[in-house]
């Protein structure tokens, strides 16, 4: 980089960047600057700084020539919400901000990571308490994980298909592009290349009840609020000539369903063998957790809680409804933590049961989302976790400045509490 070339030694910049800054493709430039630079700050200011045309978020780093210390820190900000628009208006300065809002960050966080990856809303607190979860958690998929996974069908929520004017099979559209069209694309069965003002359509989803072979139907904006029991209010076409279907095992009941898009985890217990797009991914308990005593209520249960979207946050950053590309991928929620249940123990199985009873509650109408139920099942779940009073205040208050949103709405219908302060309450 020519502005990390142009500084002599112990000379520092501050540069104003993209957010693709953080994005795994970046990871060579991280690394470059981090073992060329010693970083001190890295601000993540969100959209809306050039303009409403310009939705990429915007960062700032500052850093100096000389290579990062392990033991060092650097200070972030994550800035969302009311906060950004008042500093966007020039109403409160950053400068206040970083005073009061900054974060400190292990250095040697980012060195060991594979990718130099920078977790800018996760502080040395946050590590501590993050690893007690972790160690008293097994993973929700991968290898050792509790569910395998599995994602809908190739199509969008529409069901959107092109027909090849040559050989006259279906496909998908070609990729979208800006203004929401779609680019031209070369037909998988015979080469020929389609473009959107040639090609004929079709829709693998509808609103009724097609003749002929159907199922059920569920896509993302069916999965919009903590506990809701989704009814499928489509459907899909089935036996379309020339369409892959995905094998109809995957979505045997009972099954969890987790939307791709949106900021924080929506999911939803489906015990119909409804289908759903490529958005929405499928989790289903493994034989043997199953076997075990593992119910997937207490899956949801897990995924559902405050605990988990304070994990989630805190890893990805990713907190502003604004940020329309924000997402979950297979890979990124591999690791999220689900209690560990030893059920050889009676107080275990009787903790696991309450939960599993209480989701029920909720999931039926029975209990509202901020009431006694809901109470219970986060304060069992941070006792498996093995997490104290007082980082459970520090979890929730974590929540205190991040942007209002259905996600946050949901997780505190009565208000969210002030951010906790460690040292006043041991003062």
């Amino acid at each position: 980089m020519i502005s990390i070339d142009a500084l002599r030694e112990g000379g520092r910049l501050a540069l104003v960047l993209p957010d693709s800054f953080f994005y795994p493709q970046k990871a060579r430039t991280r690394k470059r600057f981090f073992e060329e630079m010693t970083v001190e700050k890295v601000f993540s200011l969100g959209p809306d700084w050039f303009g409403p045309d310009v939705r990429m978020g915007t960062i700032v780093v500052q850093a100096r020539r000389g290579r990062s210390k392990n033991a060092s820190t650097l200070h972030s900000i994550v800035l969302s919400g009311a906060l950004r628009q008042q500093a966007i208006r020039g109403q409160i300065p950053l400068s206040q901000i970083e005073s009061t809002r900054s974060r400190e960050i292990p250095v040697a966080r980012v060195l060991e990571s594979p990718t130099y990856e920078i977790e800018v809303f996760r502080s040395i607190d946050d590590d501590r308490i993050m690893a007690a979860i972790a160690a008293n958690s097994v993973c929700l998929s991968g290898a050792d994980g509790l569910c395998e996974r599995a994602r809908g069908e190739e199509i969008n929520k529409a069901g959107l298909l092109w027909v090849c004017p040559s050989c006259l099979s279906p496909t998908t559209p070609g990729r979208k592009v800006k203004g929401g069209a779609y680019a031209d694309k070369a037909c998988e069965k015979c080469g020929h290349l389609l473009r959107p003002r040639f090609v004929d359509t079709d829709s693998l989803i509808v609103d009724r009840k097609p003749k002929g072979a159907f199922a059920p139907f569920i896509d993302g904006d069916d999965i919009a609020r903590r506990y809701c029991q989704v009814a499928p209010r489509k459907w899909l076409r089935l036996g379309v000539p020339g369409w892959e279907y995905k094998d109809d095992s995957i979505y045997r009941s009972p099954k969890i369903l987790l939307r791709q898009a949106g900021v924080g985890v929506f999911a939803t217990l489906d015990e119909t063998e409804a289908r759903c797009p490529q958005s929405v991914y499928i989790y289903r308990l493994r034989d043997l957790p199953e076997f075990k005593g593992y119910k997937h209520e207490f899956v949801l249960a897990a995924l559902l809680s405050r605990t988990v979207a304070y994990v989630v946050f805190k890893r990805f950053a990713e907190v502003d409804p604004a940020k329309a590309h924000a997402k979950l991928t297979h890979e990124r929620i591999a690791d999220l933590p689900i209690p560990r249940v030893d059920f050889r123990r009676r107080k275990d199985r009787t903790a696991h049961d309450a939960v599993v009873s209480r989701v029920r509650s909720l999931l039926e109408g029975k209990a509202q989302l901020g009431g006694t139920e809901d109470r219970e099942i986060e304060q069992i779940l941070r006792e498996f976790w093995n997490l104290s009073a007082d980082d459970g205040a520090y979890i929730n208050g974590e929540f205190f400045d991040l942007p209002e949103g259905q996600a946050i709405t949901d997780l505190f219908p009565n208000g969210r509490p002030k951010p906790f302060n460690r040292e006043l309450e041991t003062a």
